[in-house]
């Protein structure tokens, strides 16, 4: 194989872009960009078809707000603009809370819903995603919430309506008016109106806030609460005209800050989602542990791809016939540390070799067999060979009485090369 077949360079692209399309995966899934998509046909913020607010939502980002999506309860403490477009059946309970826990921080808007509608077939020619199709009309039925507020629909003619509004701005359109949303209750202040009967107005009541600075214990005034009974003063329907487009801007501008912040709350038109662990990964105070993380993920990384020098062959690990047992012997040996053994059964078996080599008879002793291997030793130098200055009987007498892991190793050696020059 060529070891440059990868280069370095190339394994690191690899495994960075492997690493970063997998925390791209990690965040759309946690960060919830793989979630329903909002061009559903709901009456939401996201909602392109005529019930939708979508029209609303693109009007107010070129008057320079900054609109944002609301998809969790968190988002009802953003200080700003809160609009909310609850479907017929919310949770009046729960809308009580989200508006009561806004008004802390900002004003509230609340869109009813009016119109019944279907998705149309996207398979037919000019339909288009979320467009929808009007079935009929259905009051919202909020329970817990402004109980004392009523609702009613009422026909005023057939075809577009003006409407009187309290606004300087023309008076807006009502598409349908032989369907119109009204609302009742001694506590409306209107500032749109068909004929007496209110269609828009701000619900005249203050709520106690305690405050958070220094003079705590205190109140504040709560910031003000406006209900939009009519949808279709708002609606992608409605926005249809002109007129209404002015004044719906208009409208914001009075209750708002100047390109301010406005939020389009969709969690109850199913659209939220709850935090996860992936997501608060990414959120404060977690982000600086998933920072220190990442740093020690690279770190590993760049130590692993500037290792000094190559790949180190540590060879088989169990290796065969002989050389497996001994390198086994071996290494029972020196873990045991009993090296003093060794020189003993060395230097006979040396000895045993040598006598083999010179021929020698058998039943000769050991002493004789020493002398024999010297004399041959000695033949070996007076013609002109090297050879170790130690006799074989001087160096195994030592290597016998050795102790020392170097001595014996030193006296091996000098047996070895002994038996190497006799036996040549």
């Amino acid at each position: 194989m060529n070891p440059r077949a990868f280069s370095p360079r190339a394994v690191a692209l690899l495994v960075l872009l492997g690493v970063g399309l997998f925390a791209a995966l990690l965040w759309q899934v946690g960060g919830g960009l793989a979630a329903s998509r909002t061009d559903n046909g709901g009456a939401h913020a996201g909602g392109t078809g005529l019930n939708g607010f979508a029209g609303l939502n693109r009007l107010l980002q070129g008057e320079g707000y900054a609109v944002t999506l609301g998809r969790s309860e968190g988002d009802w403490h953003t200080p700003g603009v809160l609009v909310l477009t609850p479907e017929a059946y919310a949770d009046g309970e729960k809308l009580s809370k989200a508006v009561n826990e806004h008004r802390r921080v900002g004003p509230v808007v609340v869109i009813a819903p009016k119109w019944q509608t279907m998705p149309v077939d996207t398979r037919q020619p000019g339909q288009r995603q979320g467009w929808v199709r009007v079935n009929g009309s259905e009051l919202p039925h909020w329970k817990g919430f402004l109980d004392d507020i009523a609702v009613d629909t009422r026909g005023f003619g057939h075809g577009a309506r003006r409407v009187a509004t309290s606004l300087d701005v023309p008076a807006p359109v009502l598409p349908d008016a032989m369907t119109v949303e009204v609302g009742q209750g001694e506590r409306l202040m209107p500032f749109a109106d068909a004929q007496g009967h209110v269609l828009a107005a701000r619900y005249d009541e203050t709520l106690p806030l305690s405050s958070d600075d220094e003079n705590e214990g205190e109140e504040k005034q709560a910031h003000p609460l406006f209900l939009v009974f009519e949808p279709d003063l708002l609606d992608n329907y409605g926005l249809s005209h002109a007129d209404n487009a002015i004044w719906a801007a208009d409208f914001f501008r009075r209750i708002g800050e100047p390109q301010g912040r406005v939020t389009f709350d969709v969690t109850f038109n199913g659209l939220g989602r709850q935090a996860n662990l992936l997501t608060l990964a990414f959120m404060p105070p977690y982000l600086a542990a998933t920072l220190v993380l990442g740093l020690a993920v690279v770190a590993a990384m760049w130590r692993g791809l500037l290792r000094f020098g190559p790949t180190l062959d540590e060879g088989r690990a169990i290796a065969l016939g002989k050389a497996s047992l001994l390198g086994n012997a071996a290494a029972l040996i020196r873990r045991a540390r009993r090296f003093h053994v060794l020189g003993a059964p060395y230097a006979d078996a040396s000895r045993a070799r040598l006598a083999r080599a010179l021929s020698l008879p058998r039943q000769m002793k050991p002493e004789a067999v020493d002398a024999a291997i010297d004399r041959a030793l000695a033949a070996r130098r007076a013609s002109g060979l090297a050879v170790p200055d130690q006799t074989f009987t001087s160096a195994a007498a030592q290597l016998a009485r050795a102790q020392g892991e170097g001595e014996i190793l030193a006296l091996a050696r000098t047996l070895h090369a002994i038996e190497r020059i006799v036996i040549a």
